[in-house]
């Protein structure tokens, strides 16, 4: 699975067409994606006290902030448009 993050400055560039903009305190983000029981088994580890599954998706893995900037990004889809129309949209039409 490949899921880019956005570059800082291309991010800052496009700032200039938004009207409002907000901040998202995500502290415990990760905590909010389920695992699947598939990734349950994957991610599952053994120590003295027994076996353990993670139920939701911890720090560390491999492909987790872009499974979670997937989240994010579907999460907030209808409401990110720039001022005057929405992304992707010619003035034209």
């Amino acid at each position: 699975m490949e899921y880019a993050m956005p570059l800082v400055d291309d991010l800052l560039t496009e700032m200039v067409a938004y009207l409002w903009f907000c901040s998202l305190d995500a502290a415990s983000g990760f905590c909010a994606v389920m695992m699947t029981r598939r990734t349950r088994k994957i991610s599952a580890f053994a120590c003295a006290l027994g076996h353990f599954e993670w139920l939701r998706m911890p720090f560390g893995l491999k492909n987790g902030r872009m499974i979670y900037q997937r989240m994010i990004d579907n999460a907030l889809w209808g409401f990110v448009q720039p001022k005057g129309g929405r992304l992707g949209e010619d003035a034209d039409s």
